[in-house]
């Protein structure tokens, strides 16, 4: 196990990170409304992206004056590696509250979040594995489908089981940056690959839900002009008589 430095390190910078994401979220994110289009990127700005900054410069320094690790390598796999987390998983929780979840409970619904998350998986493991498949052109529609199918809930996991299966097989000498890098320097690419290419997805996700809730409004708006209408011409019908 770790010493005792090294727990206390990790648990000041793990515990750095998390009044910094709350903090962050709650002053600048707008309370993590996920459902516009700004609400997103200010949880993509503020919480998945500044928040593990301090915490991954305190573990940078820590480690570099424990073990001599590299400065830049474990300030960068630390930042990425926790950004994609609190995207993946503090997603997921966020989305659990929201209809989308509750919709999931419909049998055909969980059947199509159960084919289009295996879909992902399947396809990711294929490329960082020693299957090496040439499939890469596909990523981005299988993740865009799961994006719009299954919100947030789907792809947020997606992300969950797309960075599991990138670093990993990366770290492991699989995918396409087995051969171009070495060690360390492959998970960070598996890193970029899915802060830069999937993470922002959730833009669109966010784009949806703010269209539905004004296509909502929209129709609520309808309907309450209709009943007003209707009131209107019996009162006028009673006048009449």
């Amino acid at each position: 196990g770790n010493g005792l430095q090294l727990t206390l390190l990790f648990t000041v910078a793990n515990m750095l990170e998390i009044v910094l994401a709350t903090v962050i979220a709650r002053r600048f994110g707008g309370g993590l409304n996920l459902t516009t289009i700004q609400g997103v990127a200010r949880f993509l700005l503020t919480a998945v992206l500044l928040a593990p900054l301090p915490s991954a410069a305190l573990a940078a320094v820590g480690l570099n004056v424990i073990q001599g690790s590299s400065l830049e390598a474990t300030f960068l796999t630390w930042w990425f590696g926790h950004a994609l987390s609190i995207a993946g998983v503090g997603g997921l929780i966020l989305a659990l509250s929201r209809p989308e979840a509750r919709r999931l409970r419909s049998p055909a619904r969980l059947i199509e979040a159960v084919a289009i998350l295996a879909l992902v998986g399947l396809l990711f493991y294929s490329i960082f594995s020693p299957l090496a498949a040439p499939v890469g052109v596909l990523t981005t529609c299988v993740v865009l489908l799961a994006a719009v199918r299954l919100r947030f809930v789907g792809l947020s996991i997606a992300i969950i089981l797309i960075t599991a299966l990138a670093v990993g097989g990366s770290m492991q000498g699989y995918g396409p940056y087995a051969t171009a890098f070495e060690g360390p320097d492959r998970a960070v690419m598996a890193q970029i690959l899915v802060l830069i290419g999937y993470v922002p997805m959730l833009i669109v996700v966010g784009l949806l839900e703010e269209r539905d809730g004004l296509t909502r409004q929209a129709r609520a708006a309808q309907l309450r002009a209709e009943r007003a209408s209707d009131g209107k011409s019996r009162l006028l019908a009673n006048v009449s008589h």
